[in-house]
């Protein structure tokens, strides 16, 4: 019993120092590596990067926020530039409200007869037909016939009736095929357009005239039976273009319309117009242009309070205007423009009475300071109406 115990006792302790090697050499190694690594540590640290990737380095981060730029400006690229926001050229992306804008081409490859069948497709716009020749249009549900809450322009002139604010859409001398485009704005814009932009603004831009050079008749005759006609004519000579525009538009009755009813009805119209305008470039930034317009309408009247005389509406409108523009690079320039409007109208439903309308308007736009833009005006408008019985 006593040579087996010295055995065992013999054994475990050959056994306990072959596991302190093992331990010791373990350490060894580990100590070793973690010695190697601190070496390779430093010299990485203390190893400079050649100069070109230090260029490299350096830029990548101007490099990268470009290209974030470039992406931004593709996003946006085809808003494209619109006035109406803050009487001065801005990218749509960047104006104080959402604007929409009604191109040229669509108007065109829209088919549409007149300006006002534009607005029923247009966002945000409530456009609703009163009957067969009169509409209510606003902005955001606020529309009625007679209502002032919305602004209504063309290149950017108040076109509003002098008497009760809103608009009667045949009496705009506007043709389709001579608008540049429609801006919308669908917000509060009187502090740039005044009080009536309460609700929103829509400005018709036309075409000028170096754009409209050459002859354009076209002739529109839909399923009722309505026709819309216009022959247009531009030329320039020189630093001086100018643009002529007659149409004629018939609108039958309801009654005329539907073919196998028989009723009465007197929402017939024949409009008549005639549009001119001429442009003088002083050079690419400064240029004065001066037109005039007429619309004789003749419709039938509509009941108003249940009262309807059965009396035709004669309406006589005419509009002159005088722009000069001028500018000093982007940033700098200013307007100073005249236009008025003088009516004859017959409504024997409402009233009767003639109106003067002159307005005269003045602009300069300056840079007060890097990075800043500022834009002072003043406006004077004269308006004289006399009611007849």
């Amino acid at each position: 019993m006593r040579r087996g115990s010295d055995r065992l006792r013999g054994g475990a302790a050959a056994g306990g120092a072959c596991c302190a090697r093992l331990a010791l050499a373990a350490m060894t190694v580990w100590a070793a590596a973690a010695e190697a690594g601190r070496a390779q540590e430093q010299q990485l640290q203390t190893q400079q990067p050649p100069a070109s990737q230090q260029r490299i380095d350096e830029q990548q981060p101007l490099e990268e926020a470009s290209d974030a730029a470039s992406v931004v400006d593709l996003l946006f690229e085809d808003f494209g530039v619109v006035v109406t926001a803050g009487r001065t050229a801005q990218p749509a992306n960047m104006t104080g409200v959402p604007i929409s804008v009604i191109t040229a081409a669509d108007l065109h490859f829209g088919g549409f007869s007149t300006v006002v069948d534009a607005l029923f497709f247009a966002p945000g716009v409530d456009a609703l037909a009163v009957d067969r020749n009169r509409f209510a249009v606003g902005v955001r549900g606020l529309h009625q016939e007679f209502s002032d809450r919305t602004l209504f322009l063309i290149d950017g002139r108040n076109a509003s009736n002098a008497l009760f604010g809103g608009v009667d859409f045949e009496r705009l001398p506007l043709f389709v095929e001579d608008l540049a485009r429609i801006e919308i704005g669908r917000g509060p814009g009187g502090a740039v357009w005044g009080a009536n932009a309460f609700n929103g603004v829509v400005n018709f831009i036309r075409k000028r005239p170096h754009e409209t050079l050459g002859a354009l008749a076209s002739v529109t005759v839909d399923e009722f039976g309505d026709a819309y006609s216009q022959l247009r004519w531009g030329a320039e000579q020189g630093a001086l273009a100018w643009r002529l525009s007659f149409g004629y538009d018939q609108e039958v009755s309801s009654e005329d319309a539907i073919s196998g009813d028989d009723f009465d009805s007197r929402d017939f119209s024949r409009v008549f117009r005639f549009d001119s305008e001429a442009e003088y470039r002083f050079s690419a930034s400064s240029s004065l242009r001066f037109g005039a317009s007429h619309v004789h309408i003749v419709r039938g009247d509509f009941p108003f309070l249940v009262f309807q005389p059965g009396l035709n509406e004669r309406i006589d409108s005419t509009t002159a205007h005088a722009q000069y523009e001028w500018g000093e690079g982007e940033d700098q320039g200013g307007v100073l423009q005249w236009y008025g409007t003088f009516e004859d109208v017959n409504r024997p439903t409402l009233w009767r009475y003639s109106s003067a309308d002159n307005s005269l308007e003045g602009s300069l736009r300056f840079v007060p300071a890097e990075g800043h833009e500022a834009m002072v005006g003043a406006a004077l408008r004269l308006v004289r109406i006399r009611t007849r019985r």
